[in-house]
């Protein structure tokens, strides 16, 4: 029997998680030298829905990793009528990352990572890179991200760490890069 206040609160819960791992999604997009997408609120009903689908995948799949969240995203893509294509395009219903998560590119990857630990607060090993990347960004980033990790091998409460990034808003990741 379903209760229609906890499912309410549940969804209220997944919308906050998802806004959390849309904006540090756009953080490293801005690393790495993509277009960012818009913030939360401007960001269009069906890219705030599928980030909330995500959400609700980790959340129904405990033992999920960030490449069965990129697997479920893909199929959810495919289900909707969209395609692979060269650069990401709503009009066209085409995004470069409609691939295997095998195939993705390291900062790719990276996004389904972060996505993880947003949500979960866990951080699984990340595939070793042989050519590390080197990006542009300030020491606001360096510290919040480090902060993140220490806090995750710490075993600091998801809670704690989503409220220790949620302090991060904001800032401006790249001044003094």
């Amino acid at each position: 029997m379903s209760n229609p206040q906890v499912e309410e609160a549940q969804q209220r819960y997944f919308v906050m998680l998802a806004a959390r791992a849309h904006e540090a999604n756009r953080i490293l997009s801005a690393a790495i030298g993509e277009t960012v997408q818009p913030v939360w609120k401007d960001a269009p009903e069906e890219q705030r829905d599928g980030i909330v689908k995500g959400v609700r995948f980790l959340y129904d799949n405990p033992g999920a990793s960030p490449a069965s969240l990129h697997t479920n995203w893909l199929k959810d893509k495919l289900a909707n009528g969209w395609r692979w294509g060269h650069t990401k395009s709503a009009d066209k219903k085409e995004h470069p990352n409609m691939v295997p998560y095998e195939e993705l590119s390291r900062e790719q990857q990276m996004k389904d990572y972060l996505f993880y630990l947003c949500v979960t607060g866990k951080c699984p090993e990340l595939p070793r890179n042989e050519s590390p990347q080197v990006y542009r960004c300030g020491p606001q980033l360096v510290n919040a991200v480090a902060r993140m990790i220490s806090d995750v091998n710490g075993n600091v409460s998801h809670n704690r760490i989503l409220i220790n990034w949620d302090s991060n808003r904001g800032v401006d990741w790249f001044k003094g890069a």
